[in-house]
């Protein structure tokens, strides 16, 4: 679409945030079933703003996030398995490519604070994470109406054709949400790899603005400013539905495997 490939370009500021404000307009208009077939340029346009090299345009990926994610969350959600590995890029970087140990970075080229940034991007995860757990339970509660539209002709409508077939009415596996590769434990294998990265970058963020350990032997009580009780919440409801979606994982193929594993930080 021409208006999200303007919110990508490397036009001035206000244009992009005008182009998102006419965006938000066109979608809160539209419903999930005329939004499904143009969806996968949505969300192309929306990991190539996630990753763009340019911190301002990463800044307003967020807004597009946003507008998508309230219009029509279970398409979003959908395309969980190219979205989830933004949020960690955004914030942090592979200590070595072979390795799934990550370093947080520091937001030098933009306005906003390194700490402040992070709470953006992890309070998009917390949506996202729950659009996705939200998905999951309607799905474990059985199919519902794909919603398609027939077009149907002749005497008493033999003849009929679809005019398309939303995605998010048809049923997929827990694992799909993150499967990259093929075979049947690849799913185990993406869930267990962004759990891996994902845990100690929500403790080393903390541990950044937390009181610290100077202040373990002190008799008065410790205060947090807003932006570590902001940060503390981000992480603590992400944790949360990490375990909530682990959970409807351990319900559906009574595996115990990632639940170990995320007990195994806890």
């Amino acid at each position: 679409m021409a208006i999200t490939e303007l919110i990508v370009s490397e036009v001035m500021r206000n244009i992009r945030r005008e182009a998102l404000k006419l965006l938000q307009l066109i979608m809160a208009q539209v419903s999930v079933e005329k939004v499904t077939p143009f969806f996968s340029a949505l969300q192309w346009n929306l990991n190539c703003a996630m990753t763009h090299i340019n911190p301002k345009i990463q800044e307003d990926s967020l807004l597009l996030f946003d507008i998508l994610l309230e219009a029509s969350p279970s398409l979003v959600a959908s395309g969980a398995s190219h979205i989830l590995p933004n949020f960690l890029n955004m914030i942090s970087k592979l200590r070595a490519e072979s390795q799934l140990d990550r370093t947080l970075t520091v937001n030098l080229q933009s306005k906003l604070t390194t700490v402040k940034w992070r709470i953006q991007v992890l309070t998009r995860l917390r949506y996202f994470l729950g659009a996705i757990v939200a998905q999951e339970r309607r799905r474990l509660k059985g199919p519902e109406s794909t919603g398609c539209r027939n077009l149907r002709w002749g005497e008493e409508g033999a003849s009929n054709v679809t005019l398309f077939n939303p995605a998010y009415g048809e049923l997929c596996v827990l694992p799909d949400l993150f499967r990259r590769s093929e075979g049947p434990a690849a799913g185990v294998d993406e869930i267990q790899g962004y759990v891996k990265q994902l845990m100690p970058l929500l403790f080393d963020t903390w541990l950044e603005v937390g009181p610290g350990k100077e202040a373990e032997g002190r008799q008065e009580k410790v205060g947090l400013n807003e932006e570590a009780l902001d940060l503390l919440k981000c992480i603590s409801q992400i944790i949360y539905l990490l375990w909530d979606y682990i959970h409807l994982w351990e319900q559906k193929t009574k595996n115990e495997t990632l639940v170990r594993l995320v007990l195994s930080y806890l």
